[in-house]
């Protein structure tokens, strides 16, 4: 029986190799998502607490020095929840791209896959055709030489 051979099995290494690689930074970027919406949940908790604060402060009558140091607080806060913000969305978009780029590898990976199965089924009809062509052949030499002149066809003879 002839060995298979796949005659795409280098594109099939390097595009399983492509897909794993992709894998990994759509993995990584996941994490760094995770990581991003971290700093933002702490960065709105720290943002609420300067709210709850500053509306504390007013309503007992704080002192203006208090008042001072918890709306520049505030203020701080603030900008570090926009910049939470804009680090979150292009961490996203980041996301988005290496989620697409994974599929997109995936897809690759699993069309050479798919004609590979194709060859290796086309491989085994062949292989299949040939043997039942062989044991055709073979059946056919014998009935010939049962049925040579000379060879007598008795009752009970079933040589082959």
């Amino acid at each position: 029986m002839k060995r298979f051979r796949f005659a795409l099995r280098p594109v099939a290494v390097l595009r399983a190799h492509r897909a794993q690689l992709a894998e990994e930074a759509f993995g990584r970027a996941v994490q760094r998502q995770a990581a991003a919406a971290q700093v933002l949940a702490g960065a709105r908790a720290r943002v609420a607490g300067f709210e709850a604060a500053l509306l504390a402060s007013r309503g007992a009558g704080g002192r203006a020095a208090q008042v001072a140091y918890l709306l520049a607080g505030y203020q701080r806060e603030c900008t570090a929840e926009r910049g939470a913000e804009e680090a979150l969305a292009i961490v996203e978009r980041e996301l988005q791209q290496r989620r697409a780029e994974h599929l997109e590898a995936h897809r690759g990976m699993k069309a050479v896959q798919r004609l590979e199965e194709q060859a290796r089924q086309t491989h085994v009809a062949a292989q299949q055709r040939a043997e039942q062509a062989e044991l055709d052949d073979l059946s056919g030499r014998r009935s010939v030489r049962s049925l040579a002149p000379g060879a007598h066809a008795r009752p009970g003879n079933f040589t082959a």
